[in-house]
């Protein structure tokens, strides 16, 4: 009873490192995913931090337009990643 216990744990144990495994290494992002997630980062300082209401503003319309484009490239490199 004890060896079924401890060999049902070690499957189990090697399942789950093998489902981690796979899903980190599932999408092989692009350069463009990264320039992108740069760029929104340097955008919402902009957002935040900007120094007039005009430069806010324009950091928001443009922070918008990345987050849209990663979007985009994100659900193209994986079309069933939506769920409908």
């Amino acid at each position: 009873m004890m060896l079924i216990k401890r060999v049902s744990v070690t499957l189990i144990i090697l399942f789950v490192f093998t489902i981690a495994t796979k899903a980190q290494n599932k999408v092989p992002f692009s350069k463009n995913v990264y320039l992108l997630e740069d760029t929104l980062k340097v955008l919402g300082k902009r957002l935040v931090n900007g120094e007039d209401e005009v430069e806010r503003k324009n950091a928001n319309y443009a922070f918008i337009k990345k987050l849209v484009a990663l979007l985009k490239t994100l659900f193209q490199t994986e079309p069933h990643s939506i769920q409908k």
